[in-house]
C-alpha cells in the first residue's frame, strides 16, 4: 500500500508566527533561569525600607555570588504628598537619626539588631559584616526615594552591586540576610540605638564543591 504524503503549505505570515512564538519561549526560558525578589506590591507592605534583588542567573561560583540589591528608604509619592521630612520617620525619644548601615548576616541572624537596641559599635556587629554605612546627608536624597503601585509593584531608583562572601554560604543548604539598619544617635559619649530594620532573605543550595544556586 502505497503512503498519502501530505504537503503542508506555511504562509509567510505563518511562518513569522512561528518564528515570533520560538522567540518568545525561548525569552521565557532565558528569563526563568534568572533570579528576581522583593518587587511585588504585598511584599512591603507596612515596612518603610524595602528591599529587593536581581540577577540574570540564579547560579554561581560559590566565591563569585554577585547580585544587584535595590533598596529604598522613603516613598518619593506619600512624601511630596504629605509634604514630609522623611528623616523624621526613624527619629526615636527625642534622638535624631544618624545613619543607615548594610550588613549581610546568616540566617539565624536575621532578627539580630531590633528596634531600640543599644549597639556599642556598629561597625563591629557579632556575625554581621558591614558592608557600607549610608550618611543623613544622602540617606533622603532623590537617589534612595522609591514608589510603589498594585500593578506596577516597587519601583527603586538605587541600586547596588553586593558580592556574598563564602563565609555566610557554609553547608549544602541554607539562607542567608541582607539587613539594612536605621540608627539614631544617641550623644557624643553614648551608644548608637536601632531605629528601624528591614531584611531579605535568600535561600542558596550547593549544585557541587563550587557552584551555587539561589531561591
Amino acid at each position: 500500500m502505497r503512503r498519502k504524503t501530505v504537503k503542508i503549505t506555511l504562509s509567510r505570515g505563518g511562518v513569522l508566527m512561528i518564528m515570533l512564538a520560538a522567540i518568545l519561549l525561548l525569552a521565557g526560558c532565558e528569563r526563568r533561569s534568572g533570579f528576581e525578589t522583593g518587587f511585588g506590591y504585598n511584599s512591603h507592605m507596612g515596612y518603610m525600607l524595602p528591599m529587593g534583588v536581581r540577577s540574570d542567573t540564579d547560579t554561581f561560583s560559590k566565591d563569585d555570588l554577585t547580585l544587584e540589591l535595590y533598596f529604598g528608604t522613603y516613598d518619593s509619592d506619600y512624601v511630596e504628598k504629605n509634604g514630609s521630612d522623611p528623616r523624621t520617620f526613624y527619629d526615636r525619644e527625642g534622638d535624631e537619626f544618624a545613619f543607615f548601615g548594610l550588613y549581610i548576616c546568616d540566617w539565624e541572624h536575621r532578627l539580630d539588631l531590633v528596634g531600640f537596641s543599644e549597639i556599642p559599635d556598629h561597625t563591629a556587629v557579632e556575625d554581621h559584616l558591614l558592608i557600607r554605612e549610608i550618611p543623613a546627608e544622602d540617606a533622603f536624597s532623590e537617589e534612595y526615594g522609591f514608589t510603589m503601585g498594585r500593578l506596577r509593584g516597587i519601583e527603586y531608583n538605587h541600586h547596588e552591586t553586593v558580592t556574598v562572601p563564602p563565609e555566610f554560604l557554609q553547608g549544602d543548604r541554607g539562607s542567608f540576610v541582607i539587613k539594612l539598619v536605621a540608627f539614631v544617635d544617641h550623644g557624643e559619649e553614648g551608644p548608637d540605638y536601632i531605629s528601624a530594620r528591614h531584611y531579605i532573605e535568600i535561600d542558596y543550595q550547593m549544585i557541587d564543591q563550587n557552584t551555587i544556586k539561589i531561591s
